[in-house]
């Protein structure tokens, strides 16, 4: 039957446009030409999210006398575009890599992020007075290992092996399983 399925999904288009977003904000107001190059694209501006969500429910698999189960099959599907990021400059009155060397509409962005989970249960129930469930979630399911963070800090002097710009901090978390015991009485 119909009713058995559920399908969610979700279009996100943004932009975010600005003022540095740290805890060195302040900073910008007390003495602005320390920062020059300051306004731009902020480190979270992620121009579009796509998500789509399923399951299919069938509650009365089995049915005989006071003792039933049913199954659940899920899905979720999630797509994000790439988050900027440019060159941060070592700023002398800071004390860090806090100054951006280029201007705000000048920057790199990090790939696209796909992700798809998968999810599928059993539950039982017994006379309306004890439920249970288990299960197994699989996050992750392609593995995919896409860059979800960079070294921003950008050093003129430094060249070859020495210039770490760019390099990858971290990645999308590796395909994961868990398994799931869930019980109500």
């Amino acid at each position: 039957a119909f009713d058995e399925w559920t399908v969610l999904g979700s279009y996100t288009w943004g932009i975010a446009w600005g003022s540095q977003s740290s805890d060195q904000a302040t900073g910008n107001l007390d003495i602005p030409e320390q920062r020059p190059l300051e306004v731009g694209y902020l480190d979270y501006d992620r121009r579009h999210a796509i998500k789509l969500a399923g399951n299919w429910v069938k509650d009365d698999l089995i049915r005989t006398g006071k003792l039933g189960s049913g199954f659940v099959f899920g899905w979720n599907y999630q797509s994000l575009s790439g988050t900027p990021y440019r060159p941060a400059v070592f700023n002398n009155y800071f004390g860090s890599y806090s100054n951006y060397g280029t201007p705000g509409d000048q920057v790199d962005r990090l790939p696209w992020i796909h992700s798809i989970d998968l999810r599928t249960a059993m539950h039982f129930d017994y006379d309306e007075r004890a439920n249970w469930t288990v299960g197994i979630d699989m996050f992750n399911v392609l593995n995919s290992r896409q860059v979800t963070s960079v070294n921003s800090s950008f050093d003129p002097a430094a060249v070859g092996a020495d210039q770490t710009y760019g390099e990858a901090l971290d990645r999308q978390n590796r395909r994961r399983l868990q398994l799931m015991l869930r019980g109500a009485f």
